[in-house]
């Protein structure tokens, strides 16, 4: 699996992207526009699974 970091969050510091690189995200996007061209331009492939999951009982919102 293929591991895009995402650094456009207000919430991100200046370091965030090189700790996701260090964590194992093979790539790191700075912007919606960015994660767009990685997503068209790569390998992802949409995890059905994940999108018929229920994101509260996977524990992904609490």
């Amino acid at each position: 699996m293929m591991v895009i970091g995402f650094t456009a969050g207000g919430h991100c510091h200046d370091d965030h992207g090189q700790r996701l690189l260090s964590a194992g995200a093979a790539v790191v996007a700075r912007s919606a526009e960015e994660l767009s061209v990685l997503l068209m331009t790569s390998e992802v492939q949409p995890n059905t699974k994940w999108q018929e999951a229920d994101p509260v009982a996977a524990g992904a919102v609490r």
